[in-house]
């Protein structure tokens, strides 16, 4: 995508997630929640994530803004009606009223790709998971979707600085060219820390862990992550256990007393991770600086129940 500009977002549940399916599976959970067809890990959809920022933005949104809340989600306009026709619509020549234009989003929203859940503890209440093949999958999208600045790796960025500062030390070299040095080696380490965001490093420590009775894992060294603890986890426990079986919650309601319509829901649990990607074209690199000013660093709601406090969601732009 050479020819777009990306944003990543990092989606941090501070409650429980019903990002519903629409799916049941015809045993005891009757609203399933949305999960990737390839992986079957869970996800929020491309389309109900776009659908929640919107809603956000367009209940925040300041008049001078909407054309370009138009141009980023789509549609007609924000609350904006059709005028009513005095005459009968113009009929095709299929005899069928003619449709109205829907202008499309020049924004791209896709889905939120799952980065940890969180596990029960021994020695904290929880631990923050994710599993290698998680981590892989992310570092490809990133690639594939140009979020990485910086073509070099980490590494290649930090053999260039140490030779930059060798240079700087020498003796010979002037005070002017020892200046120009200092800023290429501040370009190049803020380079290497925009690259680590998307190089979900998979370096671990040492030794496993027990995270609790049946689960060990080995505490990633490096995470974009900031403040957070993450293990490294098999693919079979996080896949098959941690990631399979998601906390399910009874629901039901009251008619005078007489408890009525009982369902069983999953839901992800709150303190999980996910990740998205927004992307415009270059020469509409703008309206995601617009979007970045509505959405970064608030909390915005996702998915259903809001009004029992399910899916609240802080949102953190990464790079």
């Amino acid at each position: 995508m050479s020819h777009f500009q990306t944003d990543i977002y990092l989606i941090h549940c501070l409650t429980p997630l019903h990002a519903g399916s629409g799916e049941t599976n015809y045993g005891e959970i009757d609203k399933l929640v949305q999960r990737d067809p390839t992986n079957h890990l869970p996800t929020i959809y491309s389309s109900a994530l776009k659908g929640a920022i919107r809603e956000f933005c367009e209940e925040f949104c300041k008049e001078e803004n909407k054309p370009d809340m138009i141009a980023i989600f789509g549609g007609k306009g924000l609350d904006e009606k059709p005028e009513k026709e005095e005459t009968p619509p113009k009929k095709e020549d299929s005899g069928k009223p003619a449709k109205q234009s829907s202008k499309p989003g020049k924004c791209r929203f896709f889905s939120a790709d799952l980065l940890c859940l969180p596990v029960q503890g021994l020695k904290n209440p929880y631990f923050l998971t994710t599993s290698a093949s998680v981590l892989a999958e992310m570092n490809q999208k990133m690639e594939a979707l140009g979020a990485a600045k910086d073509a070099l790796n980490s590494a290649k960025i930090s053999q260039e600085i140490a030779v930059l500062t060798a240079e700087m030390q020498n003796a010979g070299t002037s005070a002017a060219k020892k200046e120009e040095i200092e800023e290429d080696i501040k370009a190049l380490e803020k380079n290497k820390q925009e690259l680590e965001l998307f190089q979900w490093n998979t370096a671990v420590s040492a030794d496993a862990e027990d995270l609790n009775y049946e689960i060990k894992g080995k505490k990633l060294t490096t995470s974009c992550l900031a403040g957070s603890e993450v293990y490294l986890v098999s693919e079979d426990d996080f896949c098959q256990n941690i990631a399979k079986n998601l906390p399910v919650i009874a629901r039901n309601h009251l008619d005078n007393g007489e408890s009525k319509n009982l369902w069983y829901e999953e839901i992800v649990p709150r303190e999980s991770r996910f990740v998205f990607a927004v992307a415009a074209p270059t020469k509409e690199a703008s309206l995601l600086q617009t979007l970045k000013e509505y959405i970064n660093g608030t909390t915005i709601h996702i998915g259903a129940h809001a009004s029992i406090g399910y899916g609240y969601c802080k949102i953190t732009k990464l790079n």
